[in-house]
Parts: C-alpha cells; structure tokens; sequence
C-alpha cells in the first residue's frame, strides 16, 4: 500500500472514530446488533487510545524499517550527502504518487 494511500486510510479511520464518539455509536451499535438477532454472536468493544501512541502508527513501523534496511549498517562517519543517496529511492517512491 502506498504511503498517501495509508494516510487516507489512517485519516479515514480517525474521522469515522470521531464522529462515532459524536453520535453515540456505541449505543445505537449494541441495539442494531440486539434488533438483528446477532448480538450474542458478536462481541464490539470500544477501546480508548491516546491522541498519540507511535505503536498504533503505521509510520513508525515503516520508518523503523527504512532505518534497518537503509541506515543501519552505514558507517559512524558518514556525511549527509551519503545518507541521502541511500535514500534517494526511497525519495522517488514518495514523490511519485
């Protein structure tokens, strides 16, 4: 998945969780699954998370990796200008969306 098209779905999630906390969803969630005869099937459980937890982030693990596979075994002396030609691919497949 594409890096905008993670954003989008990550931006997508936050505003669906914000409006759910707006209207109640909780609530008018238990009584559909009451109404259609599925709520002993099926357990909803609402959790609360921070505002910002790096281990709900799907950027964090992807940064992690980049540092592994990219950075990791570079030398202590290396220059900036040698840290950006390593990443140069990695440039070029965030700017081509």
């Amino acid at each position: 998945m594409r890096i905008k098209a993670r954003y989008d779905v990550a931006r997508y999630l936050a505003d669906l969780c914000e409006d759910a906390q707006k209207e109640d969803v909780e609530s008018l969630l238990a009584e559909y699954l009451q109404t259609s005869g599925i709520a002993q099937k099926l357990t909803v459980e609402f959790i609360h998370t921070p505002a910002y937890s790096p281990d709900f982030n799907l950027a964090e693990y992807e940064i992690h990796l980049l540092r592994l596979e990219k950075l990791h075994h570079l030398l202590s002396n290396v220059t900036i200008a040698e840290i950006e030609k390593k990443l140069e691919d990695v440039k070029f497949l965030m700017n081509s969306e």
